[in-house]
């Protein structure tokens, strides 16, 4: 199976300029999502240009496709994209590719993504058995402020959240700081502290296992976050590892009433 040719007839549209110089042979397709930087194998169908009513795509070499991601975000058809995956994958750990510092191409998504509904950030996708690393995401905060109706969020590696941010869509959000030791470092203090008290409207499920082993103190918990209504659908909170005055307080919110 392979992609039908793109929509944009003999005047391309940058991405797919930019995609084409990139090489499709570098690029495959798994049940409807574009994965750039993979090549065709099994399981993976090849390409041969750019898919039209694009919805799914992950740049799975981030860190060396920088230019690449830029080009994607200044071109219209981004704002129709609906799973987002920015990262790599064990092609990219066996070819030795590049580093695992996604923090530029994290930088890159700074324009709006209105149809975005999940986003999965740093993550190492698992094209055969085998380990994962991660590395550096940096500040994720311009990021949530470009797509509004983002309703599941995954981080793999440390991130950066320099502010308390708003957002009313947000349902799920996971973080994983480590795989099997690789990773960009602990995630600090005040990034957690900002992620606590920042407003999700819609969130029910917030899970932190940052874990690492270059981390000095366990994670705490804002003054009065159980009280201050941040999150009103919130049902499912896991942080990992936490003081123990701060599980004592996570305990007690979970057995409220």
């Amino acid at each position: 199976m392979r992609f039908s040719l793109n929509p944009f007839g003999k005047s391309k549209s940058p991405f797919a300029k930019a995609l084409s110089s990139y090489g499709f042979k570098n690029c495959s397709q798994r049940q409807g999502k574009l994965l750039i930087g993979v090549p065709a194998m099994d399981g993976l169908d090849p390409i041969d240009n750019l898919p039209e009513d694009l919805k799914a795509v992950a740049f799975l070499a981030a860190p060396v496709q920088v230019d690449l991601i830029h080009s994607f975000m200044s071109d219209p058809l981004a704002q129709q994209v609906e799973d987002l995956a920015v990262g790599t994958s064990h092609y990219y750990a066996q070819h030795r590719l590049g580093d695992y510092d996604m923090q530029v191409a994290i930088a890159c998504l700074d324009q709006p993504l209105p149809s975005l509904r999940k986003a999965v950030l740093g993550d190492m996708s698992q094209l055969f058995n085998g380990g994962q690393y991660y590395g550096k995401l940096g500040e994720i905060g311009p990021f949530l402020e470009q797509c509004p109706a983002l309703e599941k969020l995954d981080l793999f590696g440390q991130f950066a959240l320099g502010a308390p941010l708003r957002h009313p869509a947000l349902k799920t959000l996971y973080a994983a700081a480590d795989s099997i030791g690789v990773s960009g470092g602990p995630v600090d203090q005040q990034t957690v502290t900002n992620l606590l008290l920042s407003q999700f409207a819609s969130l029910e499920s917030l899970e932190l296992e940052l874990e690492e082993q270059d981390l000095e103190e366990d994670y705490s918990l804002p003054q009065g976050f159980a009280e201050a209504g941040l999150m009103p659908k919130l049902e499912k909170l896991y942080i990992d590892p936490l003081a123990k005055e701060a599980q004592e307080a996570l305990d007690t919110w979970r057995t409220r009433s």
